[in-house]
């Protein structure tokens, strides 16, 4: 039992698990196993994915397997990071690595291109079919962390629609069942805090919103960088909630940020830098039904629009 039916008071709802929107992609920091259990054990109804990036790759090979086991006790996939298998393949390795993967019970791969030269789509399509016939999911990811060779971005804070759109269809004709979008690549595009978000949205926007429709905000999983201070990952956040609603899929959370996630999908704390928009949405929106929140209470009424 959660704790408002306990409580017996409404909170505004969420999907439960297997979610097929609303994801939570958390990315791994480094946390001991321990931590781990004990917060998949408060709060991991609320992870979907846990992806183990590079930064495991010094870690001890029983502590991942053990990590592993927890996803798999507590409903999350465990999903290796897309730049483990962008070095297997640079060193000509790539089936190898997915056999290790297949070992260890990784349940999905990502297939990016975040790191290396302009990708071959012929050739990602070629390591995908790989990769499934290895019985993994495929999660994609569209962009690269610099604008060097990122031919989705014009410049380092002009996106290209096309070719991002385009991008996005190919991974998803491969057989990807979500893909990734650079968080890095995002917040140079849209803007890091909400004073940068607000001034840029007027532009990039409507940018923005036409790939969402194109490619569908189910298969989106929008990252926000797990290097910029909280205060602006929790804007950039809220900005995805504000605009798409609360099953907007979120990645590269971090595990201890969860539960600050959900707040934020429920629109029950405030996120400041924003001004009235991010006084407790929801809240504001069961003031304003008499005890029942509008439909879709993430969008801002007219007299705050205006």
């Amino acid at each position: 039992m959660q704790f408002n039916e306990f409580l017996d008071i409404r909170i505004a709802e969420r999907p439960k698990k297997p979610r097929k929107v609303g994801l939570t992609m958390v990315n791994d920091m480094g946390w001991p196993a321990g931590f781990t259990e004990d917060a998949f054990r408060a709060f991991g109804e609320y992870v979907d994915i846990l992806k183990f990036p590079s930064r495991l790759l010094t870690w001890n090979i029983e502590t991942i397997r053990e990590k592993i086991r927890l996803c798999e006790r507590y409903g999350v996939l465990p999903q290796p990071g897309g730049l483990l298998i962008e070095i297997a393949r640079a060193q000509d390795r790539g089936e190898q690595i997915l056999k290790k993967f297949e070992e260890l019970g990784f349940a999905n791969v990502e297939i990016s291109n975040s790191e290396g030269s302009d990708r071959n789509m012929a050739r990602e399509r070629e390591f995908v079919d790989l990769c499934k016939r290895h019985g993994f999911g495929i999660i994609g990811e569209v962009g690269k962390k610099f604008p060097k060779g990122d031919v989705t971005r014009n410049s380092d804070r002009d996106l290209n629609v096309r070719e991002t759109i385009r991008q996005f269809k190919d991974l998803l004709d491969m057989g990807a069942k979500h893909v990734y979008w650079e968080g890095h690549l995002l917040r140079r595009v849209v803007g890091e805090t909400g004073e940068e978000i607000l001034a840029r949205w007027k532009t990039v926007g409507p940018q923005i919103e036409e790939v969402v429709s194109e490619v569908g905000l189910d298969k989106i999983v929008f990252e926000v960088s797990t290097h910029v201070p909280y205060t602006h990952r929790r804007q950039q956040q809220f900005w995805w909630v504000k605009t798409f609603g609360p099953t907007v899929n979120i990645g590269n959370v971090r595990l201890d940020e969860v539960p600050l996630l959900e707040d934020i999908r429920r629109g029950v704390m405030p996120i400041f830098g924003f001004g009235e928009l991010g006084d407790h949405p929801w809240m504001q929106s069961v003031e304003r039904g008499k005890g029942k929140a509008e439909e879709k209470w993430w969008v801002e009424p007219p007299e705050v629009a205006a």
